[in-house]
């Protein structure tokens, strides 16, 4: 009886020493964990007293908010505690806010190891220790985060604005697909029934740009092929959500993926419908994009600092492209197009808007820094970026995407992509970066130090050389994206200050006439040349263009 008592009591003990250490061990809140935020204001007013705007944001939300610290641009650093809310439902409650301009994690300690469950999925967001095309993003999270002020216009194919990982980082935008009447030959007839057959939204421009999805089913290929327009069976690709997620994925929201930048905001502006677009269509938005002043398009309240083209013609570029080009700029905008995906040279056979001048044209590169297969190459090409490798190799880019095969659905995921069109993103974002430190550089600067920074190909000397994809300068740009020595370089820059790039100078370097089906290179000059042979490249490239029909593509 009593060994009997002496076990009761030691197991009570013992029951007793495990609540107190599961006490201690538990944490804080099991649902909703304490949360230690950034909160920028959108009234710098407000920030100048940020106990009581800590205190007024409190009553607002209902949630008790604990005052750390102030913080320069107008930011404050709080603490939140609620047992029933995640931080991504915190954060959520606070941007609806008006007095709130943007949340982010007060987080320095995740910077080497990013709280998003597929961060390590992101071979090309790490240290090139592994692979040489990585883009060294982790250490440069340790300089910058990014900066809210950026605008980067994803003109596309729409955006999936429910996409949790996109959540507050998308801005309204515009839908430029217009209805198929305006986008067929004259004397072509569109009963009213197939109007929006390509725009699929049930009407043409508006300021939604949602995508409806871009899906081509065995009747609507038939219904296309009645007005000569070629394309082909396919489900819908959310091409546009999968680009703007590699520049801006929310981080350390416990969800999918990391984005590049983790402030800047995302202009949608669709350009793509169903069976692509028209390159009207296209060149409006670029307009749009950069807020250019023109009594044929509405006003954009948020002008783009960066417009990110995944998109392209295949053809010269045309005055009409470079107008375009010319203006975006003149309003303040940086242009990154891809080159695109047909395994081919630029130089013979040409795609626009990366063939033209002042657009930085992006190539893809594969993980150990050779040119992917599919990537075109040539002098279009200003530098290389991760593009990710064709199947059955795993090491592709992971992206956001809508897992409807169809028209848009609740259930959002993730897919591996590859393309020229996934390599331009990663420039976008890291030149948002650049921008995120010294806002005041100008498109020179910018691209200048961007191509200054890139790291070299592999050479002959690499124990993975690979002659058939070895890249250098003439067809593949100056090198490959390097985040980090592309944020040093910004950093250690004085802006206005002269800038002795041989990269620039050599991406300039080429001339070139722009007109209608006219021109080879990336950069303007007036100067005709009497070249024959490059009469007759140019001749043969007019005459395999005209032979189709020509329509804008994602790439």
């Amino acid at each position: 009886m009593q060994a009997a008592t002496i076990r009761s009591t030691f197991q009570r003990l013992l029951l007793l020493i495990a609540v107190v250490f599961s006490a201690f061990a538990a944490p804080v809140n099991a649902q909703g964990q304490s949360s230690r935020l950034i909160i920028g204001m959108s009234d710098k007013t407000l920030a100048q007293n940020p106990q009581l705007a800590a205190a007024n944001l409190s009553q607002e939300i209902g949630l008790p908010i604990k005052f750390i610290r102030a913080m320069s641009g107008a930011s404050m650093v709080v603490s939140i505690n609620h047992p029933a809310l995640t931080k991504a439902q915190i954060h959520a409650q606070l941007l609806q806010l008006p007095s709130v301009k943007d949340v982010s994690n007060d987080a320095l300690t995740r910077v080497t190891s990013v709280d998003d469950p597929r961060f390590d999925e992101q071979w090309q967001l790490h240290a090139p220790d592994k692979y040489r095309a990585s883009l060294d993003l982790v250490e440069t999270w340790n300089i910058t985060h990014g900066s809210s002020d950026i605008v980067i216009a994803v003109v596309d194919t729409g955006i999936d604005y429910n996409h949790p990982d996109l959540a507050g980082r998308i801005l309204p935008g515009y839908d430029f697909v217009s209805r198929l009447s305006l986008s067929v030959d004259e004397g072509v007839h569109v009963p009213d029934e197939l109007e929006y057959l390509r725009s699929h939204d049930g009407d043409g421009r508006d300021s939604d740009a949602s995508d409806p999805g871009d899906s081509v089913s065995e009747d609507s290929l038939a219904q296309f092929n009645e007005f000569d327009i070629d394309c082909y069976v396919s489900n819908s690709s959310w091409h546009g959500t999968a680009m703007a997620s590699i520049i801006a994925a929310n981080p350390n929201d416990g969800v999918g993926i990391a984005g590049i930048d983790w402030h800047a905001k995302i202009l949608p502006v669709r350009a793509i419908g169903k069976c692509g677009g028209h390159r009207s269509d296209m060149l409006d938005a670029i307009r749009w994009a950069a807020g250019v002043d023109d009594p044929s398009l509405p006003p954009n309240p948020t002008p783009a600092r960066i417009i990110n083209l995944s998109l392209g013609v295949d053809d010269l570029c045309t005055s009409a492209d470079q107008s375009a080009i010319n203006e975006a700029i003149a309003a303040g905008a940086i242009v990154v197009a891809a080159v695109g995906n047909n395994g081919r040279n630029t130089d013979v056979e040409p795609s626009s808007p990366s063939h033209c001048q002042n657009v930085i044209g992006v190539m893809a590169v594969d993980k150990f820094g050779f040119r992917a297969s599919y990537s075109n190459f040539g002098r279009d090409a200003d530098v290389a970026a991760p593009g990710g490798d064709l199947a059955p190799s795993p090491n592709k880019i992971l992206v956001a995407t809508n897992n409807s095969k169809d028209l848009p659905s609740a259930e959002f995921g993730y897919r591996s992509a590859t393309g020229t069109s996934v390599a331009a993103p990663h420039v976008a974002g890291v030149l948002a970066l650049m921008l995120s430190l010294k806002p005041e550089l100008s498109n020179l600067e910018l691209e200048a130090l961007l191509l200054d920074s890139t790291r070299f190909y592999p050479g002959q000397n690499d124990k993975m050389y690979d002659e058939e994809f070895a890249c250098k300068r003439s067809i593949c740009g100056a090198g490959i994206l390097d985040a980090l020595s592309a944020v040093r370089a910004v950093d250690a820059h004085t802006p206005g200050v002269f800038l002795d790039s041989p990269s620039l100078a050599a991406a300039q370097s080429v001339p070139v006439s722009v007109g209608e089906f006219t021109g080879f290179g990336c950069t303007v000059s007036k100067k005709s040349r009497d070249d024959y042979m490059l009469f007759l490249l140019m001749f043969s490239a007019a005459l395999l263009i005209l032979r189709k029909r020509i329509r804008v593509t994602t790439l």
